[in-house]
């Protein structure tokens, strides 16, 4: 049986998965920036991850268990290890990880098909994350 943990925006696991990536780097003796810099993200994005305040894409947490040397498996939005399964509740990120491997017209079409099938919940959220993006650039 498997302890899980929902992480993605807003989601109530975001802390407790935070402790345990900041628990995998401690016990690997590496600062945070070198983290980061391994991971190819901010040291401040690292920091908010470790808080809980942000949560990355299960692509990007796959990165950092193989950095942390961390057994797992993947199974579809779901990171299993030691007796925890952590599972991803952010759908636009994971298909932003597929991204690099298509070309731009076959990109165009799944964004557009996902935002077809996207229930109202996920587009309020993409919506207010572009506004809050727009108004921070502004």
């Amino acid at each position: 049986m498997y302890n899980v943990l929902i992480i993605g925006p807003n989601e109530p696991d975001n802390v407790k998965f935070g402790e345990i990536v900041h628990g995998f780097r401690n016990n690997i003796q590496l600062s945070r920036s070198e983290i980061a810099n391994r991971l190819g993200v901010s040291s401040e994005y690292m920091r908010l991850i470790e808080r809980g305040e942000r949560t990355p894409a299960l692509g990007t947490a796959i990165k950092l268990f193989d950095i942390y040397a961390i057994p797992y498996k993947v199974n579809k939005s779901h990171i299993i290890f030691e007796n925890t399964a952590v599972k991803f509740t952010s759908r636009i990120k994971e298909f932003r990880h597929d991204l690099p491997k298509k070309s731009r017209d076959e990109m165009i079409i799944e964004i557009i098909s996902f935002l077809i099938t996207a229930d109202d919940e996920t587009l309020k959220k993409i919506f207010d994350s572009y506004l809050r993006r727009a108004n921070a650039t502004a």
